[in-house]
């Protein structure tokens, strides 16, 4: 049976420059819908639970604990914290509770993420980004080191 598209997106250019912009649009559209559409009711706080499948939180562990290792036989101390990713980004898995988790059972601290940025998300991460703005990572800062001055790591 003869495909006239897929026969002719393998010889013409034009028509793949076509495609690929057709492909990018939706791509777009679906983004820009699930960053205004915040209807998700996906809760943000410090107690969601662990959804990473445990065969990946297994072999995150045993690199932390290499690397725990690594970190104490050079006469250092190792701590540890997750940024989790904010309600409305496209990614709707949460590590926070998992590396939290992780670091109780192989004895790791923890710095616990700034509880302000779980109450009000999105006066801390960009608009259109999963990552914390400049005054989210200046509070979080502001928690790792008081943290560190209070002498709380292990």
């Amino acid at each position: 049976k003869y495909d006239f598209i897929k026969s002719n997106l393998r010889r013409s250019y034009l028509i793949r420059l076509i495609r690929r912009f057709q492909i990018t649009l939706k791509t777009h559209q679906k983004r820009k819908e699930v960053f205004q559409n915040n209807n998700d009711n996906r809760s943000f706080n410090s107690d969601n639970a662990c959804q990473i499948p445990e065969k990946d939180i297994e072999i995150t562990e045993l690199y932390l604990k290499k690397l725990n290792t690594y970190i104490l036989s050079h006469g250092f101390k190792y701590s540890l914290t997750a940024v989790p990713s904010p309600p409305r980004s496209l990614i709707k898995k949460t590590n926070y509770s998992c590396f939290k988790n992780i670091s109780k059972k192989i004895n790791i601290s923890f710095i616990d993420f700034p509880e302000e940025i779980f109450n009000e998300p999105s006066k801390y991460y960009f608009a259109k980004d999963i990552h914390l703005n400049a005054l989210g990572n200046k509070v979080l800062a502001k928690k790792i080191h008081s943290y560190l001055l209070k002498g709380n790591y292990k």
